[in-house]
């Protein structure tokens, strides 16, 4: 049963035609309300809802396809809780071929749907054939609360991702922890170094297993990642070392399985956990270890909320925060966490080498000031510093005796009472 266009569909559908630059987003939303057209306009969005008794004509359906597609202004696609069985979407050629024409959309939104439904397997379809534009624009695809079904809705939707020749966002909210198959979805990317930001849904070994080789690359420019484990065959150790060895991460959340937490948030598992991240970002073993460890981590979450961290791990991401040279970043974590600097490789230049060393601990100080900015929860001391400068001292001088004793001593003479 075709419903009556009302006025507001058409004032709707004559924005869009006209190029109106307010109006972002289109949606389309199944529910059984009947046929009605929304215009939010605080968000820019169009929204047209229907049900599968009562939806608007073909006619409707081609008008808006054809508007989306010569349209230059819309930003976002949203399909929610499309059936097949909906006259005008799936089966309408005219509007698929209407909106796949659009170069202007990068943001795709699955939301509520299974992939496996003959309707989004067509309109996925649609938008990855080889004649379509609509891919080559995406930026950013987003599953919400959505299913993956079978094998043709995974490989429909697989098929989509690897015609996204610049998707930077992938992101899967409140997804069954076995109905969607990531590993095989982040495998399907086009080229997964370009990934700016991904948002897992459950996953296990597998999933994490798919996720190691991105986040290993050097070319990957991953920067935000929301990583939601599940089973028990995840090891804390490695996810932790994994997680800090990234090149290119800034920002992650962590969502662990229920038997983690079951006691808490500080359980055995969860401490495990950032016991082995602690000593990624900040390696104190060995001087070199403190240097060459994590320098690109600024922000970490659990559950999302960034109070569960412990502070002595957010005091270092706060480090890495507020120090954008990475050089200096990397000595003034040397000089917070080694109270002793080995200066024996230095010995064999005598006191040539001292000035220089006296100079590098006092441009710590410096270097202190300007990054920092008084933050006396992540300084050092000025009177640590002294007593680092005054051991180094020290080195010296227990390395090359003979440079400092007294000229009468080291000539074979002995003073006398009353020498000066």
């Amino acid at each position: 049963m075709a419903a009556a266009v009302p006025q507001e569909c058409e004032d709707a559908l004559r924005r869009i035609e006209e190029n109106d630059p307010a109006l972002k987003e289109v949606r389309l939303v199944y529910e059984p309300v009947g046929f009605a057209v929304a215009t939010n306009e605080a968000e820019g969005s169009v929204v047209v809802y229907f049900s599968a008794g009562i939806s608007p004509s073909a006619n409707f359906f081609a008008r808006l396809g054809d508007a989306v597609g010569n349209n230059t202004q819309l930003n976002i696609l949203d399909f929610s809780g499309l059936q097949g069985a909906v006259p005008g979407v799936a089966g309408n050629t005219a509007f698929l071929d209407g909106i796949r024409r659009n170069s202007s959309i990068t943001t795709l939104c699955l939301q509520g749907v299974d992939l496996s439904d003959v309707g989004i397997c067509a309109v996925l379809n649609c938008l990855g054939g080889e004649s379509s534009n609509l891919c080559d624009s995406f930026t950013s695809v987003q599953l919400f609360r959505s299913r993956s079904g079978n094998d043709a809705g995974v490989d429909a939707f697989k098929s989509t991702i690897r015609r996204c020749t610049n998707l930077r966002t992938l992101k899967f909210l409140r997804s069954g922890d076995d109905s969607v198959r990531f590993h095989e979805i982040l495998e399907a990317v086009n080229d997964p170094r370009q990934l700016e930001e991904l948002k897992t849904p459950p996953i296990g070994r597998a999933g994490v297993d798919a996720l190691v080789p991105l986040l290993q690359n050097v070319e990957s420019k991953l920067r935000r990642l929301q990583l939601h484990v599940v089973g028990d065959d995840i090891d804390v150790g490695t996810l932790a070392t994994v997680l800090g060895k990234s090149d290119s991460l800034k920002n992650f959340d962590l969502r662990l399985p229920t038997g983690w937490h079951g006691a808490g948030v500080q359980s055995s598992e969860v401490a495990q956990f950032w016991r082995s991240f602690r000593s990624v970002l900040c390696d104190k073993s060995t001087i070199n270890g403190t240097y060459f460890s994590n320098h690109t981590l600024t922000y970490a979450s659990l559950f999302g909320n960034g109070r569960l961290v412990p502070i002595e791990v957010t005091d270092i991401l706060e480090m890495n925060l507020y120090i954008e040279n990475k050089k200096h970043l990397a000595m003034l974590k040397v000089l917070r966490y080694h109270r002793h600097i080995d200066m024996t490789p230095f010995l064999e230049w005598d006191l040539k080498f001292l000035p220089q060393a006296i100079d590098w601990l006092e441009m710590f100080r410096t270097l202190q000031n300007r990054h920092l900015g008084g933050r006396v929860e992540i300084s050092v001391p000025d009177a640590i510093i002294g007593r680092i400068k005054l051991d180094a001292i020290y080195q010296f001088v227990r390395g090359s005796p003979e440079v400092f004793e007294a000229p009468a001593l080291a000539s074979g003479g002995k003073r006398k009472r009353g020498d000066s």
